[in-house]
């Protein structure tokens, strides 16, 4: 895989995370683009059930602050 596309990714989605304030979501990219970073991309995988279910909450967060 491409280690150094996937990190670069997941540091967008990392700062899109700050910028929401969700500190869970950003924690987790850390984790995920420190991962990526380093070429572990089975561990990358290992945290991406984590990552989509704090992206699927701050998202729900989102759309419950526009009502």
């Amino acid at each position: 895989g491409n280690s150094s596309a996937a990190a670069a990714a997941i540091h967008a989605l990392k700062g899109s995370a700050g910028y929401l304030s969700t500190g869970h979501l950003h924690t987790l990219c850390q984790e995920l683009e420190a991962a990526a970073a380093a070429g572990d991309l089975v561990e990358a995988i290992d945290l991406l059930p984590g990552v989509e279910a704090a992206l699927d909450r701050a998202c729900s967060d989102l759309r419950a602050a526009a009502v």
